[in-house]
């Protein structure tokens, strides 16, 4: 659906997956291994009445995450239909 997602997470059984887009887009972010589970997942930068789900993450905790950690590599990915 549109503006679906899922919020920041980490593999739980570290498995190695294809991912392929059919029709629409998906964004991904992704961190370099080193960078602590709790900046990536932003909850420091979350504000009253928001939560944690994709589109805030992307709109509105992402740049702030972005803001206050300016030297952060923070690797964004736009896959488009047919990509795998």
């Amino acid at each position: 659906p549109e503006r679906s997602g899922s919020t920041v997470h980490i593999d739980p059984l570290g498995t190695a997956a294809w991912n392929s887009v059919t029709s629409g887009y998906k964004l991904w972010v992704l961190f370099e291994p080193a960078v602590a589970r709790k900046l990536a997942k932003g909850k420091e930068f979350v504000k009253e009445g928001e939560d944690d789900e994709a589109i805030m993450y992307f709109d509105y905790i992402l740049p702030r995450i972005r803001e206050a950690n300016p030297d952060l590599r923070i690797y964004e990915v736009l896959q488009k239909p047919g990509d795998t």
